[in-house]
């Protein structure tokens, strides 16, 4: 504690483990004991005047284990070993070898040797950059935690020395390394995390301007359940004038299984999004691997497009909603309302309609963006930071042969802050929707845009699998996933400070603002 001025008392400080720890390379080798165990590190030649670690482990006078480290060769071979508890099921501490493989930055490479019943397993632990793994025991369980960082983000976003990455927490059980970093009793570890990173940035106001820093941070903020917090601020304060190239997979591929010829340049919310749903650090995402769109056929999702086709016609027309997103022109909609469109044509209020022309697709978030020749008085601001039980209200274009060519008004509520499998691109809102309302804004009572009318729940397939129906389960994609879009294809986006009404509009007034600023949308 300080007063300022001057220190006044220490309050807490951290615990420092020194570990048992030894050196080699090729003119000398390590022996030590530790339970029972003798353990030898040396060398052995490989190409030329190279040479790579070697560690063996007996007991008893029997060979326990024995590893060449043949990923590291370097020209004295050098390594080190640690004797380190990790495992709490295990009254012996584990054997830690390592060997750093030259280079400027990379790399590390750790081997892990635990015993298990009367025999010794290896475990392959991450190739780490610089020094690679330390150790603290975060929950006080008596055995130690590894911590290291997420290489994933180094280069991703921005050079090397302007790449920061989040922290991994593992721990050892039964011979085998899992990841802790979503586990909650680690939440307080991650809070002091960002509270460090968090300083810095007071220091050093840059780094909210930073990329690099920016991707570590949303993505630490994301494992606390903030990362919708997170997301509004980065995307007010990112470098958009970064010449660094990003990219990511057009397919629903990991980035590293994608096919050159379906990578595709990014901009950085974009790429920052795909990395971290990659990487596991989004809600329903899976590390290491591709969470697919919730708008597949067998999700549970039905999307509220209209589509119709005759008899003599070859290809099916349908009908959607969207609305103005600039004073330009620039209109939002869903994906499936235009897919496979040839002649788009907007309508807005009494005017005759205007052709549009397709500007950018995102199949993946179920998102497009439409251009027309026209000056508007009205069009979105968007609200990020819609609050679960908030008032709200959908406005489309739906069943255009049947229901009212002027659109239809309804109101609800917002009923859960993610969609299904907790997709956090997606609301879950109760106001009623149908065929057509697809691309129409949700609405808050200050007009504000909260989210993009995508589907609703498919209650027939829910009735079959369940015997029960499923009522005024409706879905609109995110405000904030709808405005990563729009900024990753250069429009000016307008986010909501506050309100941009005088006062909160009664709903009579509602509909008449929001109606000011959305089109029918038919699709040829």
């Amino acid at each position: 504690m300080s007063n300022g001025a001057d220190f006044l008392e220490t309050l807490w400080q951290p615990v420092r483990v020194v570990f048992p720890n030894w050196q080699a390379n090729s003119s000398s080798a390590a022996r030590f004991e530790t339970s029972g165990l003798q353990v030898t590190i040396d060398t052995v030649p490989a190409d030329s005047d190279m040479y790579s670690p070697r560690i063996m482990g007996t007991k008893n006078g029997q060979v326990a284990f024995s590893s060449v480290m043949s990923a590291v060769s370097t020209s004295n071979g050098q390594s080190s070993v640690m004797a380190v508890h990790l495992d709490p099921a295990s009254s012996v501490p584990e054997i830690i070898f390592s060997a750093f493989w030259g280079g400027a930055h990379c790399c590390t490479v750790t081997e892990i040797f635990s015993p298990e019943g009367n025999h010794w397993v290896r475990t392959e632990a991450s190739t780490l950059d610089g020094g690679g793994y330390t150790f603290n025991d975060i929950d006080s369980d008596g055995s130690m935690e590894l911590i290291s960082s997420d290489n994933s983000f180094l280069y991703a976003f921005a050079p090397y020395a302007n790449s920061w990455a989040p922290t991994v927490i593992e721990q050892l059980r039964d011979g085998a390394l899992s990841d802790q970093s979503h586990n909650s009793s680690f939440t307080t570890y991650y809070r002091r995390e960002l509270a460090g990173m968090e300083h810095l940035a007071q220091q050093n106001t840059s780094l909210w301007n930073s990329n690099g820093f920016l991707a570590a941070w949303v993505a630490t903020k994301a494992l606390v359940g903030e990362f919708d917090d997170a997301w509004p601020k980065m995307m007010a304060s990112f470098d958009r004038a970064s010449d660094w190239q990003m990219q990511v997979c057009s397919q629903p591929l990991k980035f590293s299984d994608c096919p050159d010829s379906a990578k595709i340049n990014a901009t950085f919310p974009v790429a920052l999004r795909a990395h971290l749903q990659e990487r596991g650090y989004l809600p329903g995402a899976t590390k290491g691997g591709v969470v697919a769109a919730a708008k597949t056929p067998d999700s549970g999702i039905e999307g509220p497009s209209e589509r119709q086709q005759s008899d003599d016609e070859p290809q099916a027309s349908s009908s959607g909603t969207g609305f103005f997103v600039t004073a330009d022109g620039e209109i939002i909609t869903n994906f499936h309302v235009i897919d496979g469109c040839r002649n788009p044509l907007v309508l807005h209020g009494r005017s005759p309609s205007l052709p549009a022309a397709i500007v950018a697709r995102d199949k993946t978030n179920d998102l497009a963006l439409l251009k027309v020749e026209k000056q508007v008085d009205q069009f979105a601001h968007f609200n990020v930071k819609v609050r679960l039980g908030e008032p709200v209200a959908a406005f489309g274009y739906p069943l255009s042969s049947i229901l009212s060519s002027g659109g239809n008004f309804t109101l609800g509520s917002v009923t859960a802050l993610s969609g299904l499998r907790d997709d956090s691109r997606y609301l879950q809102t109760s106001a009623p929707v149908q065929p057509g309302n697809s691309g129409g804004p949700l609405v808050d009572y200050y007009g504000n845009v909260a989210g993009i009318v995508t589907g609703k729940f498919n209650a027939f397939a829910a009735m079959v699998a369940t015997g029960d129906i499923v009522q005024n389960v409706n879905f609109a994609i995110r405000g904030s996933t709808a405005v990563s879009f729009l900024l990753a294809n250069r429009v000016d986006v307008a986010i909501a400070d506050g309100v941009i009404a005088q006062k909160r509009m009664e709903p009579p007034d509602l509909a008449d603002f929001v109606t000011s600023m959305s089109v029918a949308i038919r699709c040829e």
